[in-house]
This record gives structure tokens, sequence and C-alpha cells, in this order.
């Protein structure tokens, strides 16, 4: 897959379609504003999008800077939400790394800090 493409795909986020696996069910680690969620193949990121909106009365993701890593890609996501219950606004910066197979992402996992993601794709120490 071209580098736009896998850019593109990986800048939607782990909303975007994610290809079948050797087991058929991808993980992804969801998190950003929910963390400890681990989602499974599509339900599981469906799932999450619906926790996501019993939360959270609006979520905006802004794709802040795309970085390509060859057959992974990294994305510095800027997160913006209002919770539904209390109306706190909530501002968070995460890292998200998306893994591509066949063109598509069939991975991705969300770290609270760049250093963590760096360490992941291995260019950190």
């Amino acid at each position: 897959a071209s580098w736009r493409r896998r850019a593109s795909v990986a800048a939607r986020g782990v909303g975007a379609p994610l290809a079948a696996g050797a087991a058929g069910r991808p993980a992804v680690s969801c998190g950003g504003l929910l963390w400890g969620v681990t989602c499974r193949g599509h339900e599981g990121v469906a799932e999450f999008g619906e926790m996501q909106s019993e939360t959270w009365e609006e979520v905006v993701a802004e794709p802040v800077r795309v970085r390509d890593l060859g057959e992974k890609v990294l994305v510095e996501v800027r997160l913006r939400a209002v919770g539904r219950a209390s109306g706190t606004p909530v501002e968070r910066v995460t890292w998200n790394v998306f893994e591509f197979r066949d063109g598509q992402a069939a991975t991705g996992r969300v770290y609270k800090t760049e250093d963590e993601a760096l360490i992941a794709v291995g260019l950190g120490d």
C-alpha cells in the first residue's frame, strides 16, 4: 500500500477498516479517553464506539502529525471531549500506532506518551 493510503487510514483512527488477521479478529488496544479496553474485530471496535458515546457528549479526534514507519504508522492525535453526565471538557494528546497488512490497518494501539509509542515501534530507549 502506498504511504498516502496508509496515512489516510491511520489518520481516520481505530474506526478505520481492519484487515482480518490470522484469527480473523485483529486486536486493537482502544484508549485515549477510556483506557484499558481491548477491542477485537469490527464488533469490538463498534462496542468501543458505543461505550464512548455513552460516556461522552461529544468527542473530536484530530490527527496532528502522521509518521510513516514502513509497515507501521504513528499518529499523534489531539482528543477533545465533553463528559455526558458532568459536562466537563477534557483535552488530551495520544499517540496511535497502526500496523498494516495487505494494505489495510490490521492492528492499532493507543499510547499515553510519545516515548511509549516510540519504544513500541523500536525507535525509543
